[in-house]
């Protein structure tokens, strides 16, 4: 079909989905399409979806509808988990002109071109995919799919099961990244602790593999789940310089009771633990921890667990997600639903725990130094940049320093910035 035609695509969700839009894009420029902004004019608009919440789901349906109202000729892809969890009958395929699940997404430009239109897939296959933020950091998919089945969540059904590359593809990947002067690399998946389990290898083996090829790029784990997050791991990361100090955990919840409920695989008193040794091997880590409150029959002595828990443990941010029901999921059928309003108070009192964790966290580094990868984007005449546990720093807008690592002081914070200065 491509003939100059232009297309677009809009992404939400997960670093997962980033990496897999990128590697689409990449098969449409092979195939000669023209690769164009979501808000410029497009042949065909994608939508690569997320359904993890109701939220996201309203999102990608305001995107159709805008698309379909400012662009009512244009032939709309819609692609990813929204489309495996509603039905078939659904009203927003009849705006689509392709609507892919997870199985068939991947074959979206093979599909339009009519080369595998009648495709399908007998599972869910595992495709290696990367994307490029602002041409310094990178998304590298390692894994998708899961094994657990928690109670409120349907990515073992949308995604399917727990599948991931070998050890061999992913370096031949980041051999490639090396080549495009790539300096930082995320490992994404839905459960990268899972790494290598249908294979005989491992999630360790992968990094310890890594570490003894001495890439010259640094990097992050992205959310690994408590229980898969060894001591193993967190030891080899605490002794070798390539992999940064930063762990994102998700807890879910700090109630036992809820924990449960959720079918998650660890204690509160496990999951303290855990925080507690990488505090005591790296002291310096960033630790990020992901929660849901209103999750059906959450007391307030639930929240206030959870809370109490958090307050007390040494890490720096919260990601907060009020409880959604997803149609696929356990909990849809529990009884005792929280109200939106109580969701709400919750959640705000955790997002105020976490800004003045964060805040505190970052206090404690003023003063001292570290090295910042600069990044592209130009804000208010500064550039900005990561510290090696996570920290963003700005200094004055210099484009020669975009992808370069330079060791700073961060001296000040400053309209809600930390200020660096430039040491070498």
């Amino acid at each position: 079909m491509s003939a100059n035609k232009k297309i677009a695509i809009h992404t939400l969700g997960c670093k997962l989905n980033f990496a897999e839009s990128s590697f689409l894009l990449d098969k449409f420029r092979e195939k000669d399409y023209e690769i164009v902004s979501f808000n410029e004019d497009a042949d065909i608009y994608i939508i690569h979806s997320c359904t993890v919440t109701a939220t996201a789901d309203k999102k990608t349906r305001q995107i159709i509808n805008k698309v379909k109202n400012a662009k009512p000729t244009a032939q709309i892809a819609l692609i990813g988990c929204m489309v495996d969890n509603l039905s078939s009958d659904n009203a927003i395929f009849n705006k689509t002109t392709w609507a892919l699940g997870n199985k068939n997404k991947m074959l979206l430009p093979e599909i339009i071109d009519n080369e595998n239109f009648d495709y399908i897939s007998n599972g869910f296959d595992f495709q290696i995919a990367v994307s490029t933020l602002d041409r310094t950091r990178s998304f590298l998919k390692i894994q998708d799919g899961c094994d657990y089945f928690c109670t409120y969540c349907t990515i073992p059904y949308v995604r399917g099961r727990s599948r991931s590359a070998k050890i061999d593809e992913v370096l031949e990947q980041l051999d490639k990244l090396v080549d495009e002067g790539i300096k930082e690399v995320i490992f994404t998946g839905v459960n990268i602790g899972d790494f290598g389990k249908n294979d005989g290898e491992n999630f360790y083996n992968l990094l310890k593999t890594i570490a003894d090829k001495h890439y010259p790029m640094r990097f992050r784990i992205s959310s690994i789940e408590p229980d898969l997050l060894s001591q193993e791991i967190i030891d080899l990361v605490a002794s070798e310089e390539v992999f940064m100090p930063h762990f994102h955990i998700p807890l879910q919840h700090g109630s036992d009771r809820i924990l449960k409920l959720m079918r998650r695989r660890y204690t509160s008193t496990d999951f303290s633990n855990l925080i507690y040794s990488i505090k005591k091997s790296i002291s310096e880590a960033f630790i990020a921890n992901d929660v849901i409150v209103g999750f059906p029959g959450e007391s307030d002595n639930d929240f206030n667990e959870m809370y109490a828990l958090l307050k007390d443990l040494p890490i720096a941010y919260l990601h907060v997600f009020p409880y959604s029901d997803r149609p696929l999921a356990r909990s849809f059928n529990f009884d005792d639903k929280i109200s939106p309003e109580i969701k709400k108070q919750r959640s705000t009192a955790l997002i105020k725990l976490s800004n003045k964790k964060h805040e505190d966290f970052c206090k404690n580094f003023l003063n001292m130094t570290a090295n910042v990868l600069w990044e592209t984007k130009k804000e208010d005449d500064f550039i900005s940049g990561y510290t090696e546990n996570y920290i963003r720093v700005f200094s004055n807008f210099d484009e020669n320093l975009i992808n370069k690592i330079s060791k700073v002081r961060l001296e000040k914070i400053e309209n809600n910035r930390i200020i660096a200065k430039i040491i070498e």
